[in-house]
């Protein structure tokens, strides 16, 4: 999933290190870009997710799936789809909120914590064999021939979790406004 060459524009943004809430609200507008909560539930990491974080596969980690998506003339355009898996371990102390985060995004926790510490990002490119694919594009009209997205692990006080984010058609061809 890794060995591939990123075009430009798609380059820019798998790089850019910021938080992703924050860049999509300033791109799209922030009063038209809203969360959707797709899962948020305990269950097993993929067998890569688990490698990338040093986990045992059968290690419970709260996995947890969003769809950030704009609101165009009232129609919902999907703009990026993300996954959060973090250990249980990880939910300890200060962590605990992450129990019960709901329809909040991920990176306004992350990214107020003075503990953050994140790996480099790391590109993805995600094809229509992987399941995660027809989840992220669950509600999206389009389905092009793969998707771009990238993943590094945090780490909140000294407690690893990994996201993933892929953008979705619908966030390189934003409405006109």
């Amino acid at each position: 999933m890794l060995a591939f060459q990123v075009p430009n524009p798609q380059r820019l943004w798998l790089k850019d290190a910021r938080s992703l809430t924050y860049c999509l609200k300033k791109r799209f507008s922030s009063k038209h870009v809203a969360l959707l909560c797709l899962q948020h539930q305990w269950d097993m990491p993929t067998k890569e997710e688990s490698e990338v974080l040093g986990i045992s596969i059968r290690r419970l980690c709260l996995i947890r799936e969003v769809l950030f998506y704009y609101m165009h003339e009232e129609k919902m355009i999907p703009l990026t789809f993300g996954r959060s898996i973090i250990p249980k371990t990880t939910m300890v102390g200060k962590n605990r909120p992450l129990l019960n985060w709901g329809e909040n995004s991920l990176g306004v926790f992350l990214f107020r914590d003075p503990t953050l510490t994140r790996t480099q990002l790391q590109p993805m490119k995600l094809t229509p064999q992987e399941p995660l694919y027809h989840r992220a594009l669950l509600h999206s009209s389009e389905h092009p021939p793969f998707l771009w997205g990238r993943r590094s692990i945090f780490q909140v006080r000294r407690k690893p979790l990994l996201v993933l984010e892929f953008f979705l058609p619908g966030f390189f061809t934003p409405p006109a406004h």
